[in-house]
């Protein structure tokens, strides 16, 4: 009776132990992840996001419902979404993945938060995160770790320089303003999402740093349409959000000089749906450039006010 009963412990142990191996041969066929990277972030930072391309080679829809990381306190998936023309962070629940499909998850959409690091994640890092699918099961993922850029900071305009004319027509020289922090963003005055929803963040950033540092701090916002953004446009726009903020623009050429040196992009999209004739496709990144005029960090929509006023106090300590 015992060697019966265990006979058939040994066949239901064997049963079980298959089906959880021909479980884990299906997903790792069915789903198959590419490019997982995590975002640098440097030692005052305590929350960093994941990035990754899903795809679902089944036929049937495949579901993340959950993530975890043991470098997190706690990990979450979000989504940044355009809220009546402010860009929104949101938690959601899950990610659908269609059959023989895919999803990507990019700055500026979904994306997996890495909540509360345990400890500093570094470029050249390597982070595993476990993906939790809802029929699938689950998946380990080694994510290497980038800056936000995925650029080697020393590239961007090597000369710390560049020329052009602020918003009450003076000749502007970022030279002249070593000593102080500058916040450099690519933007335009129409813009309906990106470019508001990051100056207000920064009037909470100011508020966050008070004084005397925040008078250390220079917001620099070049306009990639200087057709529509004149001179007085910009003050006005500047003056809008209340921070200490200066409006550059120029010549298409110039303009476009100073885009290239920080390795930022911009397109033109002509749209008939909109009264503005045409609008902007551009690189988001908020540049933070330090007192020798060397950019230091990028900062990205994502980013919360908080985090964004304590690396700024940082690098003016340093």
């Amino acid at each position: 009776m015992r060697i019966k009963n265990l006979l058939y412990f040994i066949i239901i142990s064997s049963a079980v132990i298959f089906l959880t191996c021909a479980h884990a041969d299906d997903l790792s066929n069915s789903i198959v992840v590419s490019n997982a990277w995590v975002q640098a972030m440097p030692p005052p930072e305590k929350n960093s996001a994941a990035y990754m391309t899903i795809a679902n080679n089944s036929q049937k829809e495949a579901v993340l419902v959950s993530a975890s990381s043991d470098i997190a306190g706690a990990t979450e998936i979000h989504q940044m979404s355009d809220m009546n023309g402010m860009m929104n962070m949101t938690m959601v629940s899950n990610v659908h993945i269609p059959p023989q499909g895919k999803v990507t998850l990019k700055p500026g959409g979904f994306h997996i938060m890495l909540i509360n690091l345990k400890k500093p994640v570094n470029k050249g890092d390597i982070v595993p995160i476990t993906l939790h699918f809802q029929d699938e099961g689950s998946i380990i993922v080694n994510a290497d770790v980038r800056d936000q850029s995925g650029m080697d900071y020393g590239v961007i305009n090597p000369q710390r320089d560049f020329t052009l004319h602020d918003q009450d027509g003076k000749i502007f020289h970022l030279k002249d303003h070593r000593g102080q922090v500058v916040l450099l963003f690519f933007g335009y005055t129409s813009c309906p999402d990106e470019c508001p929803a990051t100056l207000s963040k920064l009037a909470r950033v100011y508020a966050l740093l008070g004084q005397p540092i925040r008078q250390k701090v220079l917001t620099v916002f070049v306009t990639i349409d200087p057709q529509r953004d004149t001179a007085q446009k910009l003050k006005e726009y500047m003056q809008y959000f209340n921070i200490n903020a200066m409006g550059l623009t120029g010549t298409k050429q110039e303009i476009d000089a100073v885009v290239d040196s920080y390795k930022a992009t911009y397109e033109k999209v002509e749209t008939n749906s909109s009264a503005l004739g045409y609008m902007f496709d551009h690189t988001d990144y908020l540049y933070l450039i330090d007192a020798q005029g060397k950019t230091s960090y990028l900062f990205h929509l994502e980013d919360k006010a908080q985090d964004m006023a304590q690396v700024i106090r940082e690098i003016l300590k340093s």
